[in-house]
């Protein structure tokens, strides 16, 4: 469930045998007249034979600028991580007030990857953005 814009929005997987699946998808519209929502239905496709992932919690935060939950998908999508769960935020730093952005990201990852490798990328812009952002 999630507000976007304003608007309500509430995604559900309903299972069940064949028939009475047919029935909601059938007569749904009634439930739209009775409750004034807007329905959609699509039937999943299916699944890929399972891969096997790790699951993993990934926490960062910086100076909030524009370009950060860019830049981390960018990254976990490279190496083919899924977003699980995301929540982000915006605070100012105790003392001096800065705008603070934090990420916090539930993420599943194949057992494939090299968690080095990914951790170096993530390192290396730390080091890019530490550098670029130093005074003369």
């Amino acid at each position: 469930m999630a507000v976007f814009c304003g608007e309500f929005a509430l995604i559900i997987l309903i299972s069940g045998e064949g028939g009475n699946l047919h029935r909601i998808a059938n007569h749904y519209h009634e439930l739209e007249i009775e409750t004034g929502l807007a329905i959609s239905i699509k039937t999943p496709t299916s699944r890929k034979p399972a891969e096997s992932f790790l699951p993993y919690t990934l926490t960062a935060s910086c100076m909030d600028h524009p370009g950060i939950v860019y830049l981390i998908t960018g990254i976990l999508s490279s190496f083919g991580i899924n977003i699980e769960s995301m929540e982000t935020e915006t605070y100012a730093a105790p003392v001096s007030g800065t705008p603070i952005f934090r990420l916090e990201a539930g993420i599943s990852v194949p057992t494939k990857t090299n968690i080095n490798a990914l951790r170096e990328r993530f390192a290396a812009i730390q080091k890019k953005k530490t550098s670029t952002s130093s005074l003369p």
